[in-house]
């Protein structure tokens, strides 16, 4: 048996979550965006 760092449902979940991405169904966000929102919740 291998070792993987990810597990199998791990890599579905991340297919499943790119294929909707791909699809234009999924959220994304600008690393300016993941910056705002880290500072808003910690309240900075």
């Amino acid at each position: 048996m291998e070792d993987h760092d990810i597990s199998e449902a791990e890599v579905a979940e991340l297919e499943s979550l790119r294929a909707e991405r791909l699809r234009g169904e999924g959220s994304s966000y600008t690393w300016e965006d993941v910056q705002r929102m880290t500072r808003a919740m910690i309240g900075k």
